[in-house]
């Protein structure tokens, strides 16, 4: 079980963050989360799936663009981003 949360979780044990990125990203899941409410209470309409998705890319991409700027490894983040974009354009 321990293997399959790595999988999709990695462990942030000591991470160094950048503050302002960390405060992005908290503001752009609290975005996400509430066009993901108003999407299911509008019979789940895609517009605002589509927009949840590309916001949910956004916070992958800021994740990629830290890990860069402390130069660790950014493919997983960049990768991630690329799909929730990719998915987003579908929804529309």
């Amino acid at each position: 079980m321990k293997r399959f949360i790595r999988l999709f979780f990695k462990e942030s044990q000591n991470k160094r963050t950048i503050k302002p990125i960390r405060t992005m990203n908290s503001i752009l899941l609290v975005f996400a989360l509430i066009l993901l409410i108003m999407a299911f209470l509008n019979d789940t309409s895609m517009n605002y799936m589509g927009w949840s998705m590309m916001v949910l890319g956004l916070i992958h991409l800021l994740d990629g663009i830290e890990n860069y700027l402390l130069k660790e490894s950014m493919g997983p983040s960049f990768g991630l981003a690329a799909v929730f974009c990719m998915f987003s354009y579908t929804l529309f």
